[in-house]
């Protein structure tokens, strides 16, 4: 029987908490934020970000795929496992869906109302006058050369990370602009950093590339008139919600391969009793054994420029 997947499982699970940390970390523009016309926007907003955080890394990540994984592993470990006892906590009882596809579908049925939420910031967006579209243009294409950049540099960091640890740990790195007010910093990525390593890490070692990038783009960023700066907000905003609602986005597609890969595990617990013995038993054994070195860290850490010049 082929190994039942472990890696898979935790890259998809990567994907989905790069983009839902990108969505839950944005924030709106004070403007938008503190215009009574907006509030009922504004609140739904701050109620759906808060909401899907929850149910994906409290519901899905620790109260599904790892809980369950360590509690077989751990029933292993005392010598009392029994296919019974894996289908119980795999499968809630008289349901033949497994409990974390259950809870997977409700991530993705959160994601979806994000949608509505997303028109209607495209209608506050076009609603602001007097921005500067050309400036907005050059701060979009300097952001997307830091998403690429953070792209490699993500790479090497968990290469780097997986060839000496141990144990694995996804740790999402969230990258902040400094703007000139009292406002936090305004998150420009698509998407989070992600390190996968040995521990949950309190600093983040970044290129050259990136620095320089990000100091640039907090250097056009503080040179914004208030209009212009709350659209490019805005769209920041707009883009990263839209990299995740859309029915064909990234974050749709990582959760329905985690049901996939979630269904192969549960189908070895519901074999047969014959092929349960004969192989079933020992590869699920050895796929909770693998589970239970991954630790999934929501700690996050908020990098600005001014924090990395002395990097």
């Amino acid at each position: 029987m082929a190994l039942l997947p472990v890696l898979d499982i935790l890259n998809q699970l990567i994907t989905v908490n790069n983009y839902l940390m990108a969505s839950q970390a944005v924030t709106l523009p004070s403007q938008i934020k503190n215009d009574p016309v907006h509030q009922d926007t504004v609140q739904d907003f701050l109620r759906w970000q808060e909401d899907i955080w929850q149910e994906y890394y409290e519901g899905l990540v620790n109260a599904q795929i790892l809980a369950q994984a360590y509690e077989i592993n751990k029933l292993y470990g005392l010598n009392a496992v029994t296919q019974g006892e894996v289908q119980s906590i795999l499968f809630e009882e008289g349901e033949a869906t497994p409990r974390a596809i259950v809870v997977g579908d409700d991530v993705a049925s959160l994601i979806s109302r994000g949608q509505p939420l997303l028109d209607s910031l495209k209608t506050i967006a076009d609603g602001i006058r007097d921005a500067d579209k050309a400036k907005i243009a050059q701060i979009e294409a300097i952001v997307k050369q830091l998403n690429d950049q953070f792209d490699q540099d993500e790479q090497k960091i968990s290469q780097d990370a997986i060839d000496n640890a141990k144990q694995i740990v996804a740790t999402v790195i969230e990258v902040g602009v400094d703007v000139a007010t009292e406002e936090d910093p305004i998150a420009p990525l698509l998407k989070g950093v992600t390190q996968v390593g040995f521990t949950v890490i309190d600093q983040i070692v970044l290129s050259q590339e990136a620095k320089q990038i990000l100091g640039q783009l907090e250097t056009e960023w503080a040179a914004l008139d208030a209009a212009t700066a709350d659209l490019a907000q805005m769209n920041l905003v707009i883009n990263q919600l839209d990299a995740v609602v859309q029915d064909e986005s990234t974050a749709f597609k990582a959760l329905a391969s985690i049901a996939s890969d979630w269904q192969s595990v549960a189908d070895v617990a519901n074999e047969d009793p014959a092929n349960w013995a004969a192989t079933g038993n020992t590869a699920m054994q050895e796929w909770s054994e693998r589970m239970a070195r991954v630790s999934y860290a929501a700690a996050t850490q908020t990098v600005g420029a001014k924090e990395l010049e002395d990097a």
